[in-house]
C-alpha cells in the first residue's frame, strides 16, 4: 500500500472523522427514517438521490483537504484508489470512496449503518 492510502486510510480511522460520518449518516441520510428501502429494485425517492449528493459533496471536499497536505495530485490519488482491488474489504476508506462514485455503493453504506444499530438506538422500536 502506498504511503498516500496509508495516510487516507489514517484519516478515516479517526475519532474525529468517524464521528462526522456518523453525524451525516444520522442528521442527513437520516439511516432510521428516510431510507426505508437501499434495495435498488424498487424505486427510489428523490430525497434519497439528494442525501447521497450532499454525501459526495462532504467526501470530495475532505479528499481536496487531504489532497493540500499530501505530496499527490488528484490524479495520483486515483490512481492509487485504482490499484485497490474490488474486494479489499480491510480499508475502512474503501466503502466512503466508493460511495462518491457510485449510488448504489452509497445505498449499501447505509444498509450497513442501519445494521450497525439494534431498532432501538434507530428509534424503530
Amino acid at each position: 500500500m502506498s504511503s498516500t492510502l496509508d495516510a487516507l486510510e489514517a484519516l478515516f480511522q479517526t475519532d474525529q472523522l468517524q464521528a462526522k460520518l456518523s453525524e451525516f449518516m444520522h442528521k442527513e441520510a437520516k439511516v432510521n427514517v428516510v431510507f426505508e428501502s437501499t434495495d435498488l429494485g424498487e424505486e427510489q425517492k428523490l430525497e434519497y438521490y439528494e442525501v447521497w449528493r450532499a454525501f459526495c459533496d462532504m467526501i470530495e471536499k475532505l479528499l481536496e483537504s487531504f489532497l493540500e497536505d499530501q505530496p499527490c495530485s488528484r490524479d495520483d490519488l486515483l490512481r492509487v484508489l485504482a490499484e485497490v482491488p474490488d474486494s479489499c474489504d480491510s480499508l475502512v476508506c474503501a466503502p466512503y470512496i466508493l460511495s462518491v462514485l457510485k449510488y448504489e455503493q452509497f445505498l449499501d453504506l447505509v444498509a450497513q449503518w442501519r445494521g450497525s444499530y439494534d431498532e432501538e438506538e434507530l428509534g424503530l422500536a
